[in-house]
């Protein structure tokens, strides 16, 4: 019997019975189809190293190694009280990036799975079952499965890049429908000289504030103190 996406009642083509599909006890397979290529995928990427996150010039001296096109797999679990809905995810299966599971399951190109459409497409088996799933969202979120209306396992597609900075190993996931880069561990900028500019300024700009008690002398005064501290300042962003 055909199953459109979001039906909830059916009718046999036999013997004309009407038929309610209880979501709550069925898991439903969905697929989501990609909106971006490898080769936008990695512009992203590029253009994410020369980011403000990340250390300076990366996107220049880190090595690129290789690029995977994954489906991963994610528990959808959809709750509703009274006209309210809520959905929550988990991941449903092991992974390094745990940032994975903000990546929104109902974007894109929302598919019933096929065996024949989505045949040869490398899709990773989940490992984390249903009912470790279920318990994991009553731990932390306090939902009981009772309180569940739907449950859906979705597979979502992102480009796994892993490439080299200093002889060390990163990797970074880039959403196959938004785009967005995901990495829990990447060469950051140091922080250290931006935190020592930044107290060091408060500590003259207090001296120089208790030095003068004329209110336009010390406006003056702390006019002058800013300029060699953004001049030092611009260096400190040029160079890290």
């Amino acid at each position: 019997m055909p199953l459109t996406e979001g039906a909830l009642f059916l009718v046999c083509p036999f013997c004309q019975s009407a038929l309610y599909v209880d979501k709550s006890r069925t898991v439903f397979h969905y697929v989501v189809s990609p909106t971006i290529k490898t080769e936008e995928a990695q512009g992203k990427l590029k253009r994410w190293m020369a980011g403000n996150e990340t250390v300076k010039d990366l996107d220049v001296h880190a090595v690129i190694g290789s690029c995977e096109m994954l489906y991963f797999p994610m528990w959808r679990f959809v709750t509703r009280d009274g006209n309210e809905q809520k959905d929550y995810c988990e991941m449903a299966s092991s992974f390094a990036i745990s940032e994975v599971k903000t990546i929104p399951l109902s974007g894109g190109n929302l598919k019933f799975f096929s065996p024949q459409e989505f045949a040869g497409i490398p899709m990773r088996d989940p490992d984390v079952l249903l009912d470790s799933a279920l318990q994991w969202l009553k731990d932390r979120e306090g939902v009981t499965p009772d309180k569940v209306t739907e449950t859906d396992l979705i597979h979502i597609p992102f480009y796994l890049f892993k490439y080299q900075y200093k002889n060390k190993p990163y990797q970074a996931i880039i959403d196959g429908v938004s785009g967005r880069v995901l990495a829990s561990i990447y060469p950051a900028k140091d922080e250290i000289p931006f935190i020592g500019i930044a107290v060091l300024a408060c500590l003259v700009f207090f001296v120089a504030g208790m030095m003068v008690s004329n209110l336009f002398i010390r406006l003056g005064l702390y006019l002058l103190i800013a300029i060699p501290f953004a001049a030092v300042s611009y260096g400190v962003v040029k160079k890290f």
